[in-house]
């Protein structure tokens, strides 16, 4: 079963991780459980175009893969041999990785391709051609 949990960027830049809480309009926090005290959770606003659900799949190192994760993953067919940045996205009810040409679906790329996340596109977006 798939684990439902978010992250956002932080207003000083790291990213934040546990569930996501908006408004819809003003108020867009990550919701986690607090470190010191496993009674209390703590509410940290986050930058709304930076929040990005898992995707319920790890990378070659076992990473956790979010949505707005730049991977790079090597194509393995005739015409292409190279590596290739694509961006991690929720597209026609889907996770996928492409570009602004195509995408194709995430799972194909962890389960038959190298698929390592080298950044992201909110810190990184130059890792994107």
């Amino acid at each position: 079963m798939n684990q439902i949990k978010f992250r956002g960027l932080t207003l000083r830049g790291t990213f934040i991780y546990g569930s996501y809480v908006t408004d819809n309009k003003d108020y867009h926090a990550i919701v986690r459980e607090n470190p010191d005290d496993s009674s209390e959770m703590l509410n940290t606003l986050v930058i709304p175009e930076t929040v990005g659900q898992f995707t319920g799949l790890q990378d070659k190192n076992g990473v956790d893969i979010y949505e707005g994760d730049i991977v790079s993953q090597k194509l393995n067919c005739l015409w292409d041999e190279g590596r290739h940045n694509l961006e991690v996205r929720f597209n026609h009810d889907q996770f996928q990785t492409g570009n602004v040409k195509s995408y194709s679906s995430l799972y194909s790329a962890v389960q038959s391709f190298d698929a390592e996340i080298i950044g992201n596109i909110h810190q990184h977006p130059e890792l994107i051609k």
